[in-house]
């Protein structure tokens, strides 16, 4: 407990030593690396007569599938909240 007392002792004016300090009780907060994969889009299109997927296309391209009759299924992974 003193090592502790100590380290927050030693922090300069105005720096919480907790992340959590100021917030209401029960909130989370993240304790990880903070990570920032890149986006990645994966597009499932088919039909009774057809089945095509495509990985790894820009958004731009997800257009195309639009005026299509197929059902298309786009998978967009990577989008972080912040």
């Amino acid at each position: 407990m003193r090592r502790k007392l100590r380290a927050l002792a030693e922090l300069p004016l105005g720096i919480s030593g907790s992340k959590k300090a100021g917030l209401p009780p029960g909130s989370l907060v993240h304790v990880g690396d903070q990570k920032s994969p890149r986006v990645q889009i994966h597009v499932t299109d088919y039909s009774p007569q057809q089945f095509e997927e495509h990985t790894g296309i820009e958004p731009a391209a997800c257009a195309a599938f639009r005026p299509s009759p197929t059902v298309t299924w786009i998978d967009v992974v990577g989008i972080l909240t912040t």
